[in-house]
């Protein structure tokens, strides 16, 4: 190696022997790729060396050939054997900007997830599934399985970002009755799950109470929606029916054991029953055949409507049925308060006397029943040959079972009291609420007119949600019914 100075002076020149050896030092291998953050592994076979970066900034690297992405850009990895380099250039990609969007979904629905970074393609776990979202750096993931499952987007470099989704469980089904009975009834639905709130819509058809207290507001459907703590919702579907009204049922009140009587309802498509088939059944048509030997049945004309038919309609008719004393030989006549029968004679005219008219009455043969007791009805007649006949026929009234209904059951503590109390006169009434503990919260004296009852009792709005008793006493009768608050 010459150094050579040229100056006024002349030409100097300087000399020097180097000795060149051939590298010993192999290779370096490994992935030349990197992400930022991440790591890659560098070998080289050559023994006793070091490893050195030529930008610390982009990489640094480990005694052990461990490069780790620390920017984005290209570095220079050196390995070094007794003062004898090798290089390698590893180039540091960056990684995705960073996925962003709501970290948690309810099973069933979806949110969208986001990366800045362009070219990317979106992979997740199996507890959600993706679609395409508006553009390639956006997706749609949907909750199919409860838990916690990671969305990963991934760059064609191989550089990756993830983010973890968790999937919340939808609430229990809502349960209760979909279909309400009328404009301005109620049905009530319940979910098992603690609520944040109930909500309805269109409210133009149904509203809700934040206990589940669905009110029909016009026909149609409404959707109704529980909100549970997790924000998760489940939805039904609910029908408010145009209430339907059963015509009255015609035909006679009396029917001897043995015999039909035909009853009618101008009212379509409903179903006849028998409160005690026992003593008096019907048919599909509305005949009915007295069987017991006394006393008074309840007939009655049901119509379905509704979704599922759910709702009904009823019309009712009490049929006395009776066996009535043979013709001209007295005997006996069991009867029901309010109803009557017609003794017939075998001798036309004559007169006719009751023993007791507070217990029943008789005009030209025809008994009317007023009160519970026993009284004796006499005819006394003259034949055309001039022989008097007298007959005595028992009669035996039998106090009217009572009907009490409470108007709506459930309901919020105000309810209305209807029915008859076994009675066709006036007469007075006891009520009596009770809880399940036996606990008497109402009590009151109320008069039912001509024995019909229709009394409205509001107990408040402080009582706790559930079964109550209502006691309803008159004279010898009395009548238990149960019925829900429920707010």
């Amino acid at each position: 190696i010459s150094y050579t100075v040229t100056n006024g002076c002349g030409t100097v020149s300087a000399t020097d022997i180097v000795t060149v050896n051939a590298s010993t030092v192999a290779p370096i291998t490994g992935t030349m790729n990197v992400c930022v953050s991440s790591t890659t592994a560098l070998t080289d076979v050559t023994t006793g060396g070091t490893w050195s970066s030529s930008n610390t900034v982009i990489a640094t690297v480990g005694t052990s050939g461990i490069v780790t992405g620390m920017s984005a850009g290209t570095v220079t990895i050196r390995y070094t054997v007794a003062g004898v380099p090798v290089a390698a250039i590893v180039t540091v990609n960056p990684n995705p900007s960073g996925i962003g969007g709501a970290s948690s979904v309810c099973n069933g629905s979806s949110i969208t997830l986001s990366d800045f970074t362009a070219a990317g393609a979106w992979t997740s776990g199996s507890g959600v599934s993706l679609s395409a979202g508006t553009s390639a750096s956006n997706t749609v993931v949907t909750g199919s399985t409860n838990g916690t499952t990671a969305v990963t987007y991934t760059l064609p470099t191989g550089c990756s970002a993830t983010y973890n989704v968790t999937v919340k469980a939808l609430p229990p089904a809502i349960l209760g009755n979909t279909s309400v009975c009328g404009l301005g009834s109620v049905t009530f639905l319940s979910d098992p799950a603690t609520s944040v709130s109930w909500t309805a819509s269109p409210a133009g058809v149904a509203t809700v109470s934040p206990s589940g207290r669905v009110y029909g507001v016009s026909a149609g459907t409404a959707t109704i929606t529980f909100t549970g703590t997790n924000l998760c919702v489940v939805t039904t579907v609910v029908s408010v029916n145009a209430a339907v009204a059963v015509s009255p049922i015609t035909g006679a009140t009396n029917v001897s054991s043995g015999s039909t009587i035909a009853l009618s309802d101008v009212t379509g498509g409903g179903t006849w029953t028998s409160s005690n088939s026992a003593l008096g059944s019907v048919d599909g048509s509305g005949n009915v055949t007295g069987v017991g030997v006394s006393g008074t049945v309840t007939i009655s004309y049901t119509v379905l409507y509704g979704m599922s038919n759910a709702c009904s309609a009823v019309a009712t008719k009490p049929i006395t049925v009776h066996t009535p004393a043979p013709p001209a030989h007295g005997g006996s006549v069991n009867l029901t308060t309010g109803a009557s029968v017609s003794l017939t004679e075998e001798i036309a005219g004559g007169e006719w006397n009751s023993s007791n008219t507070d217990v029943a009455t008789v005009v030209d043969g025809l008994v009317i029943a007023i009160a519970p007791g026993v009284a004796s009805v006499t005819h006394v007649g003259t034949s055309s040959t001039g022989a008097i006949s007298s007959t005595i026929t028992h009669v035996v009234v039998n106090a009217m079972p009572m009907e009490i209904n409470v108007i709506p059951n459930p309901n919020n503590g105000t309810f209305t009291l209807r029915g008859t109390v076994g009675s066709t006169q006036d007469a007075e009434v006891t009520l009596e609420v009770t809880n399940v503990l036996g606990q008497v919260i109402y009590t009151n004296k109320v008069t039912a007119a001509n024995g019909n009852i229709s009394k409205t009792i509001s107990l408040g709005n402080t009582l706790s949600n559930g079964m109550y008793m209502l006691n309803v006493q008159s004279g010898g009768n009395n009548k238990t019914v149960h019925f829900v608050i429920a707010n």
